[in-house]
């Protein structure tokens, strides 16, 4: 077992195995998020 990121990598090198991986996801809840992710990032980007 791998992460995705890695099953890229692995695959060719251990073709005579089954490999299973972890699909990995991230996500801001901008509810819980007092910052504002997106807000944050445009202000950011706005000012620079």
């Amino acid at each position: 077992m791998t992460t995705e990121k890695d099953f890229g990598r692995l695959k060719p090198k251990i073709s005579d195995r089954d490999i299973y991986y972890i699909e990995v996801s991230m996500q801001f809840n901008s509810e819980l998020n007092e910052l504002n992710f997106d807000k944050t990032i445009s202000e950011y980007i706005d000012q620079n």
